[in-house]
């Protein structure tokens, strides 16, 4: 391991000189030039652009953008994501803090099998080793939204399965602009924005701050956010740019993995039996990207990026059976004994901290995209035992540190074989060693390890072809991605080297992007073959985990959009997705089944009205019924945990109505105060996200 540290610790050296490179740019174009130019082009790295850069991506790709944003006013990154086809989102505290984001039937539990971005840098917790959302941009904070589900994600890495999510934020205003947003609305929800930005000869500046809280539709569930962003453009002369962000996340909820019983559920869905839970997230972020446009021919993006993440889970502890040697708290909706959890008064702190440093130039000229990644994260886990059931400090009982340190290299080039046709090919290379130190256990030793540098090669291969000006086939290939998590790949109590490769699977997909009658079309079918998923090994193996698991997932998506032009001031227009999604195990006991969490059939319908002054949307969405476990069961265990998800409607509108500098704004969620089970995971019935109402204003100087 000390072999390890070393070369880490060489690689970041390396690393700190490359990030300051560009400043070193900065200081010499600056004494040498004097910048005239104020056209700020630079706000980070798209993956996607605008929409009509969509005809040049030999794959499904969908961008929610700011226009779209601004008319439904979504309450969580999960609705806004609900205007994409082949994307289903499981709701879990209605507030989108920790998004269950699915591509195609690929498990969406904490978004583990993509890659989130935020202006085309990585924010997950460690991307490498341990990728669940946690932390999540906060919808307030984000102007649109770009997914690409298909050919063109071997650009970007690790976790590629599914398919890559970039939140784009907000970039400084030519002109100063003073903004305040303020919102209110049922079970004590507050919202309150302000934000500043100018422009001053040739650098831009936006400073943002956010305060919101609330009580939580399920009782007992409070919670409370700080996010205080920082984002900084300068034109360093008629060829570069640099942008530099920074941001402060701080967040105090009460949140449990402990979900309904179903006499719990049945009695009232939205109680919260784990009063004493609690997660604290803490996020400090640090970037820069200096941009080249004139380098060698082509632009030059060098980003760096640097992230610490705070979180704190502390779990009251209970049993689904009573034992008669320890002392508990029953709680049950209707005093059944069969149906209860039994609390103990003592609780868990799961408390991680996650360092997150690396650097990623990107250069592309013409039709050909290149680069290089150097990146490290590390992960201090440490367990603590509370002797009450709301204690917040306790004894240590495990204490580990968890390392990745990884580089990728990737080319693309785009061949235009004729005026209609283009052939996209790819090639990605990650490379990445794992590390673990178990400082203190269950059995108190005190063991180091390390895997084998494990190198994968990622290849791609997309193709466009033009039917007319209005009309695009295309067709894709791509390898998916997605190494193990760190406790995976070194295993128990004495960090055993479990000898797994990363879990990988080919993905294919066909479709077209047409107008047809004035109206926006997207149809794409799509296939993954997914046959090297980790799963518990047998025990004659000798290993834990193994790369044994298989599955198989076919679908078709597809999506409308029309306006239609109602005199010379409104506009009426709508909008649809669909999609259906066969995923199915092929492997042991449970071949041919669904797999869990995968609803087969998802959709919804937008229609509004839009006026110079005002506009009103009005929104219906699907989500079909799903399973819960491998072996599809249909009856609901009394535990919650087991048993068939039920279909379920949803019904949404908002509201907007402009007058000079003031936006006044109302949505209602759920209209008709639907009921229904949104998840079984991770430990028993969650209840979807009731009707909710909110009222605001948007005041800009």
């Amino acid at each position: 391991m000390s072999k390890f540290l070393l070369s880490v610790k060489k690689s970041l050296l390396v690393t700190m000189i490359m990030l300051f490179l560009p400043v070193w740019c900065l200081a010499l174009s600056v004494a040498s030039e004097t910048v005239t130019s104020n056209a700020l082009r630079l706000g980070g790295v798209e993956i996607i652009g605008q929409q009509e850069q969509l005809r040049t991506i030999p794959g499904a790709a969908a961008v929610v953008d700011e226009e779209t944003m601004i008319l439904s006013q979504p309450l969580s990154v999960g609705e806004a994501l609900r205007k994409v086809s082949g994307v289903y989102v499981r709701d879990e505290d209605g507030q989108g803090l920790r998004p269950n984001i699915s591509i195609r039937g690929i498990d969406g539990h904490r978004s583990v099998k993509l890659l989130l971005l935020e202006d085309g840098l990585p924010i997950s917790l460690a991307p490498y080793g341990e990728n669940s959302a946690y932390y999540a941009p906060l919808i307030d904070r984000t102007s649109r939204i770009e997914v690409l589900k298909g050919s063109g994600s071997i650009l970007y890495g690790p976790q590629t399965v599914a398919g890559v999510i970039n939140y784009i934020t907000e970039n400084p205003p030519l002109n100063e602009l003073s903004r305040t947003k303020i919102v209110g609305g049922t079970n004590g929800y507050f919202n309150l924005q302000s934000d500043y930005g100018n422009t001053f000869d040739s650098t831009g500046v936006l400073l943002q701050g956010l305060y919101k809280k609330g009580d939580g539709f399920r009782k007992g569930t409070p919670f409370g956010i700080y996010d205080f962003r920082a984002k900084l453009v300068t034109v360093l002369n008629d060829e570069q740019e640099l942008m530099v962000k920074a941001q402060y996340y701080n967040e105090d909820s009460t949140i449990s993995y402990a979900g309904l019983t179903q006499d719990m559920y049945d009695d009232n869905p939205n109680q919260n039996p784990a009063i004493h839970d609690a997660l604290y997230v803490e996020r400090l972020a640090l970037s820069a990207t200096h941009t080249h446009h004139n380098f060698f021919s082509g632009r030059l993006d060098t980003s760096f990026y640097g992230y610490a993440t705070k979180r704190d889970f502390w779990r009251q502890q209970y049993d689904r059976v009573e034992n008669n040697s320890t002392s508990y708290e029953r709680i049950s909706g209707n005093g059944n004994d069969n149906e209860s959890l039994f609390w103990k008064n003592e609780n868990r702190g799961n408390n991680r901290s996650y360092k997150v440093v690396g650097i990623e130039p990107r250069y592309e000229s013409g039709n050909f995209k290149g680069g290089l990644k150097i990146h490290y994260e590390t992960e201090d886990n440490k367990q603590y035992k509370g002797l009450s059931g709301d204690a917040r400090s306790g004894s240590v009982n495990t204490d580990e540190r968890r390392d990745t340190f990884a580089t990728a290299a990737y080319i693309q080039n785009r061949y235009e074989l004729s005026q209609a046709w283009d052939l996209t090919a790819g090639l990605r290379i990650e490379s990445y060693r794992q590390g673990r130190d178990i400082l203190k256990s269950v059995a108190t030793q005190n063991v180091s390890n390390q895997t084998d540098l494990i190198t994968e090669f990622i290849p791609g291969l997309g193709t466009t072809y033009d039917l007319s000006s209005e009309s695009m086939l295309f067709a894709g290939v791509h390898r998916g991605f997605a190494p193990p998590k760190f406790a995976d790949a070194l295993n128990g109590n004495s960090a055993i080297d479990q000898k797994l490769e990363a879990e990988r699977s080919w993905n294919y997909e066909t479709g077209i992007r047409t107008k047809v009658a004035n109206a926006n079309v997207n149809v794409t079918a799509f296939f993954y073959d997914y046959q090297n998923q980790i799963i518990n090994a047998a025990i004659s193996s000798g290993y834990s985990k193994a790369n044994a698991g298989k599955s198989q997932i076919i679908g078709l998506e597809a999506d409308i959009s029309q306006e239609w032009q109602l005199g010379t001031e409104t506009v009426f227009y709508g909008n649809a997705v669909a999609t259906y999604v066969n995923a199915q195990s092929k492997q042991g006991d449970y071949e041919n089944n669904r797999l869990p969490y995968s609803p087969q059939y998802t959709g919804s319908i937008g229609t509004g009205i839009r006026h110079k002054s005002w506009d009103s949307l009005l929104e219906m969405v699907y989500v079909g019924s799903m399973f819960s476990d491998e072996a599809n069961t249909v009856a609901g265990s009394a535990d919650g945990t087991v048993g068939e998800i039920p279909s379920y409607i949803v019904w949404n509108m908002s509201s907007r109505y402009t007058l000079g500098r003031l936006a006044f704004f109302a949505t209602v969620k759920n209209i008709f105060n639907t009921t229904y089970i949104a998840s079984r995971r991770p430990e028993g019935i969650f209840p979807g996200t009731p009707q909710q109402l909110q009222i605001g204003v948007t005041m800009e100087i």
